[in-house]
């Protein structure tokens, strides 16, 4: 488990197009931030969600796009995509990403550490790292390990390395987790690498498998990350 997890101050409300054939586009369509008695939240500006609209996204279910009171409903509407916290498997949840059970959490904590995914639709909340200083734990849910993963081989708590693809033909802040042969086994969200890559160039990041699950074809890889940043870095 994590100890002491940090909570989350802003994240990102991502949507994929579910009926196109693009599952690996992703849009930043809104921004949440985690106030002292509920969520805040707003979509970006208009020529910011150009791209996203274009691709055929109209509006989060029951958060208008041009309504005027967002930041009221988005606590109600968001905090669904979460099962109830009264309910028997919601430890189970918390231990599935990590999270201590003895602990209670902020609303947009629960939803970014968890990415709050539904199979019905394309929506997911994406952890900024916003205040996330000094020393601190995080479990990643890796991408494209349909190009890479034999779900047979890896085991829980084995080493994965993080490394910087500046190479890569879709941005240079591309972060490749390979096994201790460099064997890849999947990637950073790209919403995320360019302060993965900061902690790399500025930090230590120690890694191990944390959970592997899904169908054979279909494998989802779950890593634990040990993060040290900046100062504390500098003087291990």
């Amino acid at each position: 488990m994590i100890n002491d997890p940090v909570h989350t101050r802003r994240a990102h409300l991502v949507w994929r197009n579910p009926h196109t054939g693009d599952g690996e586009h992703q849009y930043v369509v809104g921004e949440l931030e985690q106030r002292p008695h509920r969520l805040g939240f707003h979509y970006l500006r208009e020529d910011l969600l150009a791209p996203a609209i274009a691709a055929g996204f109209e509006g989060y279910v029951g958060l208008p796009l041009h309504s005027t009171e967002l930041d009221f409903l988005a606590s109600k509407v968001l905090i669904r995509r979460l099962p109830p916290i009264g309910r028997s498997d919601f430890p189970e949840l918390l231990r599935r990403f990590g999270l201590p059970t003895d602990q209670s959490y902020p609303d947009l904590t629960l939803l970014a550490y968890t990415g709050a995914k539904l199979s019905s639709d394309g929506f997911s909340i994406c952890e900024t790292f916003d205040g996330f200083e000094g020393a601190f734990s995080y479990v990643f849910d890796v991408s494209r390990t349909r190009s890479f993963l034999d779900f047979n081989e890896l085991v829980i708590g084995e080493t994965i390395l993080f490394e910087n693809e500046p190479t890569n033909e879709v941005s240079p802040n591309a972060v490749r987790l390979s096994r201790e042969d460099w064997e890849a086994v999947g990637y950073i969200n790209q919403l995320q690498a360019k302060t993965v890559c900061s902690w790399l160039q500025n930090g230590i990041v120690n890694a191990t498998v944390f959970r592997v699950n899904g169908r054979l074809h279909y494998p989802s890889l779950f890593v634990r990350a040990d993060i040290e940043t900046n100062s504390r870095a500098a003087a291990a």
